[in-house]
């Protein structure tokens, strides 16, 4: 009965927001009911979560098929269902008064509940319509307001891009079937780990396409052209896109990480596509003039960071920066407007030599540091890279505290916060390896693995030069000319705005202030 816990429960949360939201058509009591569904939900969450800690055997029993609980998906399902209740109840009187505000919240339970199956899933068809049925509902949550012409055009064209994944997905789903014999999760993963020539070529095959969707999915240039302009629906709506749904091609990618070792071509391709993502929308956010607009760039670097971990086989470290990236971005969108009151930010310090050299001593320490704990710097890169950007980080916040004649204090706070960040990540980092280490692969990094990772180190510290370079040279015309260029997120959005709107053409046009 025990090992039927976890599942039970897990499938009960996804019933019961599935349903409130399908019952939720009108402002009446079954919206009202809508935020308790989601306490229901988190309930159940916690609930698997410890049967599953009591020693339940969340993949064993018939219900496997339907609900397949590990260390990875209890995880994930408490972090759906937590962002999940605290969404709902935000948008309980964030639409107060709005004479369509039973639909969004049935929308916004669908749309919770698919997400919480794709994560439970343990059938790849099930995975697929959850997949598939999460996208649907968020396209019904992008165009809440049809008024707003932009967001109808972001939603179009990410319409078309969940289509393409989700052919992806399904093409995957049916090689495997015909390659393993089966869908189910567990005999797919195993054939992985057993590997054998006479499933390699389908295995490859699949990977590839698993690795194509969670790009499309979690909106790798160029194909992220979509998120920065969903800032026009409701605040829930980005909060828990940025802080979950965007999420679901690293979850996939993770889940399947047996699978998508088989094949070093979608590895190479995810890497790749990460690498590009983080770097460009890195550069891209820092010059945005607009909170949500920041917040939008900052995803899709974040997005990429974590593809490029799961392409460098760092496949737990992808998941500490889901978790933590989902708890931060949604308490960044519901907080947003609380910017406006916070103070203006210091002045930029001058000398970024000095910079250069704090960053040198940094990724010298992040090696060092590496060693010291027993970590090859060669055979897992990835977490050796996401160290060293967050020491990067940290290098920065300190040059701005010891800057300009800053007194002692403020350096010692700034020193305190540094260090105990440091300590914080390799606490967590050391969590999340234990707490996966059954249920997730370590990739096998190497020689080419590691100096791709090098070269993404040295990039992004010459990233933060440049960002620390460019107040005291805003005058001169290049740099002038590299922020326009950079702030328009190199065009890529007005291409794919032409071309959506030649294709789509009932994609709507432009607000009518816009052509003036």
């Amino acid at each position: 009965m025990l090992d039927a816990l976890p599942s039970l429960a897990a499938l009960l949360g996804c019933l019961v927001c599935l349903a409130a939201g399908a019952a939720a058509r009108g402002d009446g009591p079954a919206a009202r009911l809508i935020p308790a569904a989601g306490q229901v939900a988190f309930a159940a969450s916690v609930l698997a979560a410890l049967a599953l800690a009591a020693g339940a055997d969340g993949a064993a029993g018939g219900l496997a098929r339907v609900a397949r609980l590990d260390p990875l998906s209890a995880a994930m399902l408490l972090l759906v269902a937590g962002l999940g209740l605290v969404v709902l109840r935000y948008s309980r009187t964030y639409l107060a008064g709005h004479p369509r505000r039973g639909a969004f919240l049935g929308d916004l339970a669908l749309t919770i509940g698919a997400v919480q199956l794709l994560v439970v899933a343990g059938d790849l068809v099930l995975l697929a319509a959850a997949w598939i049925g999460t996208s649907l509902a968020l396209h019904r949550l992008l165009v809440f307001f049809p008024e707003r012409r932009m967001a109808q055009l972001a939603a179009r064209k990410k319409f078309v891009f969940s289509r393409a994944g989700d052919l992806c997905v399904l093409a995957a789903t049916a090689i495997l079937a015909i390659t393993v014999g089966t869908t189910s999760l567990d005999a797919v993963l195993g054939a992985a780990r057993a590997g054998g020539d006479h499933v390699a070529g389908g295995l490859g095959a699949a990977a590839v396409l698993v690795a194509v969707a969670a790009v499309l999915k979690s909106a790798q240039m160029p194909f992220h052209v979509w998120l920065p302009e969903v800032m026009e629906t409701p605040t829930p709506v980005s909060a828990l896109l940025h802080a979950g749904i965007v999420n679901a091609g690293g979850y996939l990618v993770i889940r399947l990480a047996d699978l998508v070792l088989v094949s070093d071509a979608a590895l190479a391709l995810l890497a790749l596509f990460g690498a590009v993502t983080a770097l460009a929308g890195a550069a891209v956010m820092q010059a945005q003039t607009s909170v949500k607009g920041a917040l939008a760039w900052s995803t899709v670097a974040q997005m990429g960071f974590m593809t490029l971990q799961c392409g460098l086989g760092a496949f737990q470290a992808a998941f500490l920066h889901i978790v933590a990236h989902g708890l931060y971005k949604a308490y960044a969108f519901l907080s947003a407007g609380s910017v406006l009151a916070e103070p203006a930010a210091t002045p930029a310090p001058d000398r970024p030599w000095r910079l250069a050299a704090w960053l040198a001593v940094a990724a010298l320490a992040v090696g060092g540091g590496a060693v010291a704990l027993g970590v090859d710097p060669v055979a897992a890169p990835g977490p050796v890279l996401f160290a060293l950007v967050l020491a990067f980080g940290l290098v920065h916040l300190l040059w701005h505290a010891s800057a300009g004649g800053s007194d002692a204090r403020a350096l010692g706070r700034g020193l305190a916060l540094a260090v105990g960040v440091a300590l914080a990540f390799v606490a967590a980092q050391t969590a999340a390896a234990a707490l996966l280490a059954g249920s997730v692969p370590v990739g096998p990094g190497g020689g080419a693995a590691a100096a791709f990772a090098a070269a993404v180190g040295v990039a992004a510290a010459l990233l933060v030069l440049a960002q620390a370079a460019l107040p005291h040279r805003a005058g001169e015309a290049r740099w002038q000319a590299a922020y326009v260029h950079v702030a328009a997120g190199f065009y890529l959005d007005v291409v794919a705005n032409r071309l959506a709107r030649r294709l789509l053409p009932t994609a709507v046009s432009e607000p009518a202030a816009w052509t003036r």
